[in-house]
């Protein structure tokens, strides 16, 4: 009977879109707690070591709650019962009705815990790879390729043995989508998992590893159903490979670049995302060393795509492009960079074919990490191709981009981002835009020193402001932005939008005068025309002040 139950304990089969067997395993973990309440402790004794890890797999690894939690009580039961579960105790505190509750944290939080215990370490990973990595349900398969991430640290020999690698590379290929897409997600969240934990491939499986992608994309496995979530999981493992540093031939290199600025055109936001990171990647790994002309290349692609290009999809993910390249590259071609960027932050009114809110989105978050990235000076990233290393005791530099470039180009850049209302034919009111144009300039400051400062009754002094200044450049907004933007009006802005979402009927009162002064916007007088809730629907509207509006945006996320 024992066999047939912990059979019965991975019964699902698959209709379709979805399975059945969710009441099989329901029963069988009810039989299971009947075998602890029905029998004596010697009985079940020689059952135990086929039991327990029968029941701990489908206590953290199921797809029902009721499942998780009825395995669980069946394994309380047991280990109270009859007492012989190697590590019942321990078990019992860890896999609780509560623990397995969420999903997300039975996969890659319990299981890890349980995992600490060898003799059930193996059971876990063979059911992740055996089981849950071909489930017909998506959330699933990554789940369960998080939880093998999670596991990896654990033991990271049995993770990167051939026996593990070498069929998640095969099934990459199955024609059945399930089972090649969840092989190629937990390639992607393994392959990291092992470099951190300092464990390396055998150079069989790397070989293989390598040549996934080419592979998949000569089998044409983006056609079809399931075309765009293979595409996001290939970009994922392209990025996963460029992190672990793997050395790459040239023709794969290109291979992989190639499949970077495909995906980088494709009208799904989740590809474009995960394209735009998987560039960031391979760019930080693989073009460290470039030739002028190389470079040039590289930039001008997508500057041409993002001013000349018809395809609203292809300029979005030009847009996403130009921000995702390493510092290097952006410090030495920011001023072409920076002008095409600018240009696209801008509504084109003229051409309604170009007046596409995603890119000019895209934009905006791009000319943001241009500042966080190429603000500041740094050592050239070492290489790891041992023919571009350079000479022991050597370090070259990359210059900074000049901070001139954001006090003059960037920062009205934002601004006039943050003041777009435009709606597209769908009616939809694209605050999109203004997110973006807010969260580029705006620092916030912690909740209580922003209250306390808002509402004070005198001027902050000169050391304070230093105080505020100092603390914000712990991050980068702080840093990159004081020296073009100044400590105090970065500390305006911050107050204006409290002041504009502020209940008081004389929010201006105490130091606000001269803030209201120096920010050159009449707002004592635009506060005296209507309540301050009034006002900022107003300037949601479009109406008053450019500046304004971007304060009152910024008190968005005040509030």
């Amino acid at each position: 009977v024992i066999p047939v139950v912990v059979q019965a304990l991975a019964y699902d089969v698959r209709r379709g879109a979805h399975s059945v067997g969710a009441h099989v395993r329901d029963a069988a973990s009810y039989v299971c707690w009947a075998f602890a309440r029905a029998y004596a402790a010697d009985v079940m004794e020689k059952w135990m070591v086929t039991l327990a890890p029968a029941l701990l797999t489908v206590a953290v690894f199921d797809r029902e709650v009721n499942c998780r939690r009825a395995c669980s009580a069946a394994f309380q039961e047991a280990v109270g019962r009859l007492g012989n579960f190697p590590h019942g105790i321990d078990l019992v505190t860890i896999c609780d009705y509560f623990t397995v509750g969420n999903r997300t944290s039975a996969y890659c939080c319990v299981a890890k815990s349980v995992a600490e215990f060898s003799i059930y370490r193996r059971a876990l990973v063979d059911h992740l790879l055996e089981t849950k990595l071909m489930h017909w349900e998506r959330a699933t398969r990554e789940l369960a390729a998080d939880a093998l991430a999670a596991l990896t640290p654990i033991e990271p020999g049995l993770i990167a043995a051939p026996a593990c690698i070498q069929p998640l590379v095969a099934r990459t290929l199955s024609t059945d989508l399930p089972t090649r897409h969840g092989a190629v997600v937990a390639l992607a969240r393994v392959l990291p998992a092992l470099s951190e934990a300092a464990t390396s491939l055998g150079a069989a499986e790397e070989e293989l590893v390598i040549g996934a992608v080419p592979a998949i994309e000569k089998a044409r496995l983006y056609r079809g159903k399931g075309g765009e979530v293979m595409r996001s999981a290939v970009c994922r493992l392209i990025a996963a490979i460029s992190r672990s540093q793997f050395t790459l031939p040239l023709p794969i290199k290109r291979a992989l670049h190639t499949s970077i600025d495909e995906n980088l055109r494709h009208p799904t936001e989740e590809i474009q995302v995960e394209a735009a990171a998987a560039l960031e990647a391979f760019s930080g790994t693989y073009m460290k060393r470039v030739s002028p002309e190389a470079l040039a290349r590289t930039v001008t692609k997508y500057v041409d795509v993002l001013r000349t290009e018809e395809n609203p999809a292809a300029r979005r993910g030009a847009a996403r492009a130009l921000g995702a390249l390493p510092h290097h590259l952006l410090v030495a071609a920011h001023a072409q960079v920076v002008a095409v960027l600018g240009e696209a932050t801008v509504l084109d009114t003229s051409d309604p074919d170009r007046c596409d809110a995603e890119t000019r989105v895209n934009a905006v978050n791009s000319l943001v990490r241009l500042c966080q990235v190429a603000t500041c000076r740094r050592p050239m990233p070492p290489t790891s191709d041992a023919a571009s290393a350079e000479p022991e005791g050597t370090s070259a530099q990359v210059e900074a981009m000049p901070m001139s470039v954001v006090r003059e180009v960037v920062m009205q850049r934002l601004l006039t981002a943050a003041a777009d209302y435009a709606t597209d034919n769908r009616g939809v009111d694209w605050t999109s835009p203004i997110v973006a144009g807010r969260e580029g300039p705006c620092e916030r400051l912690e909740n209580g020193e922003a209250a306390s400062l808002a509402h004070g009754s005198s001027h902050p002094s000169a050391s304070e402001q230093q105080r505020i200044a100092a603390r914000s450049s712990s991050s980068f907004w702080g840093g990159a932005f004081a020296p073009a933007f100044g400590a105090v009006p970065l500390l305006q802005l911050q107050l204006l939008g409290r002041c504009l979402c502020s209940s008081s009927s004389d929010p201006f009162s105490g130091w606000c005068p001269q803030f209201v002064s120096c920010t050159s916007v009449d707002c004592s007088a635009l506060l005296k025309s209507a309540p301050p809730r009034r006002l900022l629907w107003n300037v949601k509207r479009g109406e008053g002040s450019g500046f304004v509006k971007m304060a009152a945006a910024f008190s968005l996320g005040l509030t």
